[in-house]
């Protein structure tokens, strides 16, 4: 009797997935060279917000305001250009290796 009118009722309630709010650019993620640097993966976070990471490090690259001018043979058919953030800087993540363990007390990467 109760799965009857569990049934029922599930029959006539709406179907709605989750919520998700539309991404101000597509694609929002995607890896390039970024400001000469290679193997960088870059996030909208939002029209203005960027944040970058070195995709070889796992570090944070920079987080910045603005966007990206995407120049290069992908984006423009120019060679020699490459992709430049542009806008002012909140923070630049640490150059080289970032992440580590340590075993017996030595840091081994």
């Amino acid at each position: 009797m109760i799965e009857a009118l569990l049934l029922a009722l599930a029959a006539h309630a709406p179907l709605q997935g989750p919520s998700v709010s539309p991404r101000d650019r597509d694609p929002w993620v995607f890896r390039s060279v970024l400001d000469q640097r290679p193997r960088i993966v870059t996030l909208a976070l939002n029209e203005e917000m960027w944040v970058a990471y070195d995709a070889q490090t796992c570090g944070l690259y920079k987080c910045w305001k603005g966007g990206v001018d995407l120049k290069g043979a992908v984006y423009t058919t120019v060679h020699g250009d490459q992709p430049l953030t542009r806008g002012p800087v909140y923070t630049l993540g640490v150059d080289g290796v970032v992440w580590g363990r340590r075993r017996t007390g030595r840091r081994s990467t």
